[in-house]
């Protein structure tokens, strides 16, 4: 019996080969079922609600095939997964890392999963962690958002009294949130305006 992550972040148990996840959870036992029964398969397995017995089981269908090295892909794959997202390397370094790691075994070491299968989950995870960075500044957000940010500096920086009650550091700031309607080549010229005190 062993407990690994499976493609939905929660945990499939892997026994005698064949991959299970939980259908529920009883007062004294849980019911697992084959992860292939979307494919006919009814195989099922009870285990105590430590997980470390099997109470039962139900048989599975003749093309459900058993695969003795599930266990250790799916926990190759999970930790893929994990350093993809966890690490800023390049996807290719982390497999070729964890790929020579594993050809030093030689008990798995052809069992190890093919970069082909295992590459669009990596960069799945990491795109999750590390969302790509936008094409165009325009991309980056909208007016509202600018105001609100700049609202929240003003904030920080402590200068609401002094926004409420001057005229000049409440023109200055409205002034700023006009830049955003500035052409792009434009904005910096704006803001050094602004900052030099020119209206």
């Amino acid at each position: 019996l062993c407990l690994v992550p499976n493609r939905g972040g929660s945990m499939a148990l892997v026994f005698e080969g064949r991959s299970y996840k939980l259908k529920y959870t009883g007062k004294q036992k849980k019911c697992w079922r084959c992860s292939k029964d979307k494919k006919g398969c009814k195989g099922a397995v009870w285990t105590d609600l430590e997980v470390t017995a099997v109470i039962n089981r139900k048989d599975h269908v003749e093309t459900c095939q058993v695969d003795e090295h599930l266990a250790y892909k799916m926990e190759k794959k999970a930790l893929l997964k994990k350093r993809s997202a966890d690490e800023t390397k390049p996807i290719p370094a982390i497999y070729d890392e964890e790929a020579s790691a594993a050809s030093a075994e030689p008990s798995t070491s052809g069992q190890f999963p093919v970069f082909k299968r295992v590459r669009a989950a990596m960069y799945k995870h990491r795109a999750k962690r590390f969302p790509r960075l936008p094409e165009h500044r325009h991309d980056l957000g909208c007016y509202f958002h600018f105001c609100q940010a700049v609202h929240r500096k003003v904030g920080e920086l402590g200068l609401k009294t002094r926004y409420r009650q001057h005229e000049e550091t409440r023109r200055k700031i409205r002034m700023l949130l006009a830049t955003a309607f500035l052409p792009v080549p434009h904005v910096n010229t704006g803001v050094s305006l602004l900052e030099a005190g020119t209206t």
